[in-house]
């Protein structure tokens, strides 16, 4: 079963126009930014430019330690916050807030969420366009919240920040006491965090769309071993669905906004994102499995005697799970 969801997969994606790594002109910019800086430097192009005259944001909201959606309007409101790892409820923002927004609009969203912003737009009459990120997974909160109890040793926590300062970077937590906690993003107790399984959303694991293929645009790392070994400030792995992301692209260029390093081929694409591929295409072939170890590892008895105290061994255990699924 899996090596049939895996072939259809690689069949099912085919990006023509190949996958375009850019990267921010301004040197600031790019190293501040998660990969590159190309969502921030294209938001504030699109804004400066009037062809959006409203744009997602987010900003931290301190009291309850996660980022929280607004509306920006001028390129001067657009600020990097890195990628959000944690659920943020943007289609019940977009539905209560409609009201405040400018057409044309920009939107910034995970692969699940598009066909939802695309009806609600429709149905108000609003032009959107949208930027999507790839997508291996998004998280609840309490991964968070796990990371903090598990290294701040009960600081408080003042501001935190996913990724940035250079790629690929890692998690900055700044406590009240003034100082600053930072681990990786790869190889770290975070990563162990992320991928545990424990905190992902439910839907994560029925999903069949990686790259947000209903977008305008998708952005994401370029997770190819000549970029995991020589890259060390930024690129975005940048795939334009239609003309006017392509147009925009090259305005950009022309204008010096962005750099292209190379355009990369349709199965490169694929082998950028190859662990979260083969990932969702385990969860899809065996679905009763996978219902089954999330139910295990949610029930309280193995949260306390194993995950809590034994993360690592936590992670054998489903590695193991995953490699035995990978051969049926």
């Amino acid at each position: 079963m899996f090596r049939k969801r895996w072939q259809a997969i690689q069949e099912k994606h085919h990006f023509p126009d190949g996958g375009w790594m850019l990267y921010s002109t301004d040197k600031l910019l790019r190293h501040k930014c998660s990969a590159g800086g190309v969502v921030t430097e294209v938001s504030r192009y699109l804004l400066d430019n009037d062809i959006v005259r409203t744009a997602l944001g987010f900003k931290y909201q301190e009291d309850a330690s996660c980022f929280k959606p607004k509306w920006v309007y001028s390129k001067a409101d657009v600020a990097s916050v890195g990628s959000i790892y944690h659920e943020v409820p943007l289609i019940k923002f977009l539905r209560q807030s409609l009201h405040k927004v400018r057409p044309p609009l920009l939107i910034i969203t995970l692969p699940c969420q598009i066909k939802a912003v695309r009806a609600i737009c429709e149905k108000a009459k609003i032009p959107v366009y949208i930027i999507s990120l790839v997508c291996s997974g998004q998280l609840t909160i309490d991964a968070t919240r796990e990371l903090f109890r598990r290294v701040t040793e009960n600081r408080q926590v003042v501001q935190y920040q996913y990724r940035g300062e250079g790629w690929p970077s890692g998690v900055r937590i700044n406590c009240s006491d003034g100082n600053e906690i930072f681990l990786e993003n790869n190889h770290s107790i975070w990563t162990v965090i992320f991928h545990a399984v424990v905190f992902n959303l439910a839907r994560c694991f029925s999903c069949k769309d990686t790259f947000g293929v209903g977008a305008d645009m998708t952005v994401g790392d370029p997770w190819l071993p000549r970029y995991v070994r020589n890259e060390t400030e930024g690129v975005s792995m940048c795939i334009p669905h239609n003309h006017w992301a392509v147009n925009n692209i090259n305005k950009m260029l022309d204008e010096g906004k962005l750099g292209l390093q190379e355009i990369i081929p349709s199965w490169e694409i694929l082998e950028s994102q190859r662990g979260t591929l083969e990932k969702k295409a385990i969860y899809l072939a065996h679905p009763r499995w996978i219902s089954t170890l999330r139910g295990l590892y949610r029930q309280p008895w193995y949260m306390n005697a194993v995950f809590f105290k034994h993360i690592y061994a936590h992670m054998w255990i489903h590695g193991k799970c995953m490699n035995l699924l990978r051969h049926f």
